[in-house]
């Protein structure tokens, strides 16, 4: 019976709801202390005591009363009889908000200061937040509205195991900036370079440009821009939701929705080669030109996706299937450009007046998933899924398939080791595009705005266009990836009592291969001096990968912890570049920028010597280069991150950090020249010699940082903090190409490439301040005061730069 009070006594306690309980008719302490000294003072009584109570209760034991039924009727009606007592909780609040409003100055351009936010003059700031639960059934919402640009919220519901519900919604703009064509007006001269976008509105003659001869080399480019100085930018809203919940105990289900919405203007290029007039009649160009043209467009993008997963326990093992489902569909505007020229190889035909450029294709991508977990031994859990997919090109009406699968082996036999072996493949096919975007049939009234022909205009297939040899069609490229692997994680010393308990070493190795098709290709190499051009096939190597890692972790103690890992990466032919078009050579032709082989050491822990500060620090050594038979580049890399928080007393608290990331490469590099004219019997146009020398890249950003709060009384408190950034990225000039050239009749001149290292320049320092003050008016309320201001000093586009100064007041209720 007092097994049984004790059950039901725990279930009460446990079941109450939002109440407190209280124990009522108990002994008093003073008797229950004199009971239990007495019976230490006397065990032999004691025992004698406690059997004769043992035989009396055998004699005079009534039958078991019946269970309550209720929890009022367990409780009692008549205040005497009742054991609990329950009292109502104290209230507590919910419901959380704040309101406030934005005032804005800006100066100059917005797309930096503003990339990820509205800049409106005024802009009211609100935020509602609350939880309510009954011990059963929670629900946890927020509504945040930072400006007129920027909302989010979200709702977390749990209903019991049946039935949970996550939702989040965020929506804000997005910057794009204003890349402009530049331009400058006659006369020209040399040393003009460089001009702001690089491109002359409208072309220089060649009288313009003292030494060049008409349509000789190097005749610039020429650009129009037709939205000079609009302001691009996207409005975003991504929506987030997650149902689930059980079916039985062994069954359970989920249901993933995730939508991306973009929608705005953008600025959309393209560029003609060999163009031969310019929109403006009063201004034409001499002769043929490259031509590039910036437009605005209205985009319009939507992105769904719908997964739903269902899984079941079968003992051990663990089963879950999902099917991802993912449209992509846009409403854009269709922006046109002029690419008529049908004189030479280049260009689409005479009907290419009018055609289509940044174009977005709608598809739909769908991808079943099967996952198995579970234990196959007491020490070795087993992970495996495997995945089948396929995305369709509504645009194109092409097909990429894909599938795989992924399996890893989890053994911790062994005390403080845990070890893991895993495989992993993954395939993809591309269908072939055998029949073109201008054909017949194929866009009623559209044959010439998305202009697939050949210079004479007819429709003709990509397969014919791009390499009219149907051996070497460029169709997308099939890839074969496998890759297999050994990692563990072991702690000799896991029972030990000092400070060699946080001894962790780790390590690992993986081999891996990825082999692709549909990646031959036919390029043409010139012979001197202008003979026909030869054909040559390159083919892109399979890719073999070896890596390597091995670690150490020590938590000193557990104030002090610190880490140092060694990554090398060895690859056997990455994936290479190549430029399709003549070439002297095949050299001059491929290039990369992705590393042979590569070495990372990680050095780094964290400190907290008393309990007011913290220190953190990491630093790299990252060394890669690329030393093979068409690639030759070194690259450094030595990142370093520092922070620290410091609480002085309890009114002063201060945090800072400093990092800086450096990139240092050189690579040599080819540069060649083509006039785009065709010398007297010669089939292709006049090539400049390739010319390879090393160029010098260098970018750093270093990021220091600084943060103080203090509380002057408990109702005010301080706040402030300052950020500077400076970041530079430049490479040196490369020089004069040679003079002579003995490739082509007549000569083509050399011309500097000094302005090269202008256009790609980044020379960008920012600095931001804050400071904010919040004082309690009482125990539910308070008041905020918020003033930011950020400067974005870009000094090699000054175009970019700009300035801006927010203050935001409000207050802030709890109910």
């Amino acid at each position: 019976m007092t097994r049984m009070l004790s059950f039901i006594t725990v279930a009460a306690l446990l079941l109450t709801p939002s109440g407190l309980v209280a124990a009522a008719d108990q002994p008093a302490a003073e008797e229950a202390q004199a009971t239990v000294t007495d019976q230490a003072a006397d065990p032999t009584a004691a025992a004698e005591e406690t059997a004769s109570a043992e035989e009396s209760a055998d004699a005079d034991m009534e039958p078991m009363p019946e269970v309550a039924e209720t929890f009022e009727e367990f409780v009692g009606q008549d205040v005497g009889e009742q054991y609990f007592i329950t009292r109502d909780a104290p209230y507590q609040p919910w419901l959380a908000t704040r309101f406030g409003w934005w005032g804005v100055d800006v100066d100059g351009s917005k797309s930096n200061v503003g990339e990820w936010q509205g800049l409106d003059s005024s802009s009211p700031f609100w935020d509602v937040d609350g939880l309510r639960s009954n011990g059963y059934e929670t629900i946890d919402f927020f509504a945040t509205g930072t400006e007129n640009e920027t909302t989010q919220g979200g709702l977390h519901l749990y209903m019991g195991p049946r039935l949970t519900v996550n939702m989040d919604y965020d929506r804000f703009t997005h910057r794009l900036g204003h890349k402009p064509l530049g331009g400058t007006d006659l006369p020209y001269t040399l040393g003009d370079f460089p001009l702001q976008g690089g491109f002359f509105n409208p072309p220089p003659t060649p009288q313009g440009i003292p030494g060049l001869a008409a349509n000789g080399p190097g005749f610039v480019m020429f650009g129009e821009d037709f939205s000079a100085g609009r302001d691009y930018a996207l409005r975003v809203q991504q929506l987030k939701g997650n149902f689930q919940g059980d079916l039985t105990e062994n069954l359970k289900w989920r249901l993933n929705v995730w939508g991306l919405k973009k929608e705005g203007i953008r600025q959309v290029n393209s560029t003609q080669h060999c163009f031969n007039s310019t929109s403006d009649p009063a201004k034409p160009t001499p002769g043929g030109s490259c031509h590039v043209v910036s437009k605005p467009q209205h985009v319009n993008w939507l992105t769904m996706e719908i997964e739903p997963v269902i899984e079941a326990r079968f003992g051990w093992l663990t089963m879950e299937y999902s099917r991802t489902m993912r449209s992509f569909q846009q409403d854009d505007e269709i922006v046109t450009g002029n690419f008529s020229r049908g004189t030479t190889a280049y260009g689409l035909g005479p009907n290419a007046q009018n055609s289509a450029y940044a174009y977005v294709p709608e598809n739909f991508t769908e991808i079943d998933r099967l996952k198995f977990r579970g234990q196959l031994a007491p020490n070795t859990d087993l992970y495996a899924v495997g995945h089948l997919g396929n995305t369709h090109n509504e645009f194109r009406d092409s097909d990429r398939k894909f599938y795989g699968v992924d399996g890893r082996l989890t053994n911790t036999s062994v005390d403080g080791l845990a070890v893991t072996v895993y495989g992993k493949t993954d395939t993809q096919r591309n269908s072939e595009d055998l029949t073109s975007l201008s054909a017949a049939g194929r866009f009623p009234g559209q044959e010439n705005l998305w202009s697939e022909t050949n210079p004479n205009g007819v429709p003709t297939a990509p397969d014919q266009i791009y390499a009219p040899n149907a051996d070497y069609y460029q169709n997308l490229v099939d890839r074969d990836y496998l890759a297999a692997g050994i990692k563990g994680r072991w702690r000799p010393f896991y029972d030990a009592c000092d400070w060699r308990r946080g001894t962790a070493l780790t390590g690992g190795y993986e081999w891996s291969q990825l082999e692709r098709d549909n990646a031959t290709y036919r390029l043409l190499r010139f012979a001197a001096p202008n003979p026909p051009s030869q054909a040559v096939l390159f083919s892109q190597p399979t890719t073999v990968t070896n890596m390597f890692f091995v670690g150490v972790q020590q938590d000193w103690s557990r104030s002090l912890s610190s880490y140092i890992r060694y990554r090398m990466i060895e690859r056997e032919w990455p994936l290479l570049g190549v430029t399709h078009r003549p070439q002297l050579d095949l050299d001059t032709a491929i290039n990369s920028n992705l590393p042979q082989h590569e070495d990372r050491i990680e050095l780094g822990g964290t400190w907290s010597p008393t309990d007011n500060l913290m220190l953190n620090a990491s630093f790299w050594l990252v060394n890669s280069y690329n030393h093979s038979e068409y690639v030759n580049f070194d690259e450094d890399s030595y990142p370093i991150v520092l922070s620290a928080w410091y609480g002085l007393n309890e009114q002063w608290s201060f945090t800072g950090g400093f990092a800086t990331f450096s990139n240092w490469i050189t690579q040599d590099i080819t540069l060649g020249r083509e006039d785009g004219l065709t010398a007297a019997g010669a089939p292709e146009p006049r090539e400049a010699p390739s010319w390879t020398s090393p160029w010098d890249y260098t970018g750093r950003a270093d990021v220091f940082n600084l943060g103080a709060s203090y509380a002057v009384t408990c109702n005010l408190t301080l706040v402030g903090g300052a950020e500077y950034v400076r970041s530079r990225n430049l490479f040196a000039d490369p020089g004069t190409p040679p003079p002579e050239d003995q490739a082509t009749s007549p000569a083509i001149p050399a011309l500097p490439y000094s302005d090269l290292p202008g256009y790609s320049a980044v020379r960008v320092n920012t600095m931001r301040l804050t400071a904010g003050v919040d004082y309690e008016l009482s125990r539910n309320m308070n008041t905020f005061f918020r003033y930011n201001y950020f400067d974005y000093d870009d000094r090699a586009m000054s175009y970019n730069a700009g300035t801006a100064h927010m203050v935001l007041a409000g207050l802030s209720g709890v109910f």
